[in-house]
């Protein structure tokens, strides 16, 4: 069984996932082992997150498999962008 699940993985890592794309905001899972969503995420950030590790922090978790991190951090980004305050951007008066 544990040879089936690294092949499934790895087909859907290396095939699949890469060429597929949520849209952001969906709620859909970023972290599947500690049962994250985007809204949790989000939720996270306006808690004041502003690293990955306080996202965990703030959900009451620790990374574990470490593959949501990358998908993780584009969310923070994609949800922090509006503002201009993350990126280094000046609000225009």
């Amino acid at each position: 069984m544990g040879w089936v699940f690294e092949q499934l993985t790895l087909i859907l890592n290396t095939r699949i996932l890469p060429s597929f794309s949520w849209p952001v905001g969906c709620g859909m899972y970023v972290c599947i082992c500690n049962a994250i969503n985007e809204r949790r995420v989000h939720g996270a950030i306006a808690d004041g997150a502003a690293r990955l590790s306080e996202v965990f922090r703030k959900n009451g978790c620790r990374p574990q498999c470490g593959r949501c991190l990358a998908h993780m951090r584009e969310v923070m980004q994609t949800h922090a962008a509006p503002s201009g305050a993350e990126t280094g951007q000046r609000a225009h008066d």
